[in-house]
Formats: C-alpha cells, structure tokens, sequence
C-alpha cells in the first residue's frame, strides 16, 4: 500500500514538474487591436492588424461603410493606420473591420474587427467626494454591507465538526493498539 501511495506521489510530481506548452507571444494569429478604446469625435488614434499577406492591401472601415483607409501590409503582414474619426461621428458602440488576403492560401479572405466605444469630448469624468467624518468615527457614510452576519457560526461549526473528527480518528488508533476483538 505504501508503495502504491509513494508511486502515486511520483507520478503526479513528474506530471506537474513536466513543462507547459510553449505559446507564442506576441499573439501572432489574425489579431486586430486599437491604441483608444473610448475615443471621441474628432480624436486620432491607430488601428495595427496582422496575419494577412505581405504586401496586400487591406481596407479599414468603420461600419457600416466610412472606409478609414487603406494600408498596406508589411513583410510581417501587419498594417498600421493612424485614424482620425469624423467630427460628426455618433456616440456609442463602433466596430471597426479590416479587410484582407489572409495567410490561409490563395482566396482566403480575412477579415478582423474591433469595437470602441465613441464618447463626448465634453465629459468630464465622475468625481466622488468622501464622506466627512467627524473625530471619533462615525463618518455617517453609506458604505455597502459586503460581509455576512454568520461567519462566526460558520467559524464554530466547522471548529467542532475538525473537534468531533479529531476524537474519532484517536478512538480509531486506539481500538487498533488494542487489538480488535474476535469475532
């Protein structure tokens, strides 16, 4: 029995000592990423796209149809477009596509997209102001209630149910000592 444990041991030490599978980073797989993800009308910012064809072009639009512009990949197969959204451009959700000769072989037509959200260059920012509190404690703030009331019960069930085990495991070792009775 021991040996089977001992056994056991090794085999999920090896297991776990083995080294992970090598993951390449930069993630280089059809990956579309933007320098602002809250840009506002009229703001720049830089849409990078890879894994299409080396020197294919590839056409960046914002939906539905307001062509952003047309780069062309590098020997990497990465385009990089600085974007200037219009000074009308709504608020709200806007996917950004890049359209392209993927990597896949000869057709493959690959096409990557990205959302921002377009706020108002007009907001500011929410700003709190703490609660005053007075010497002594008892700021009077409205703090969220984020614990529970019965975490000390919880402390002392568990403490008697390790107790109650405890006594039984000695019980156990002690009636083995003595030799079990004949049956």
């Amino acid at each position: 029995m021991k040996r089977l444990v001992v056994l056991a041991v090794a085999v999920i030490g090896l297991a776990a000592a083995s080294p992970a599978a090598a993951t390449e980073y930069p993630p280089g797989d059809d990956l579309i990423t933007v320098s602002d993800a809250t840009p506002c009308p009229g703001q720049a910012f830089t849409v990078e796209a890879s894994t299409f064809v080396p020197g294919t072009t590839v056409t960046v639009t914002l939906l539905p149809d307001a062509v952003l512009g047309t780069p062309v990949a590098d020997e990497n197969g990465v385009v990089t477009l600085d974007v200037t959204l219009s000074a009308t451009q709504a608020l709200g959700e806007a996917t950004i596509e890049a359209v392209g000769a993927g990597t896949a072989g000869e057709g493959d037509v690959l096409v990557l997209t990205s959302t921002v959200d377009v706020v108002s260059c007009d907001e500011v920012a929410p700003t709190t102001t703490p609660p005053v509190t007075t010497p002594g404690g008892g700021g009077g703030g409205n703090l969220p209630n984020t614990g529970s009331d019965s975490t000390m019960t919880l402390l002392k069930v568990g403490g008697g149910l390790a107790a109650i085990g405890g006594v039984l495991v000695a019980l156990a070792a002690s009636r083995r000592r003595r030799g079990a009775p004949a049956v």
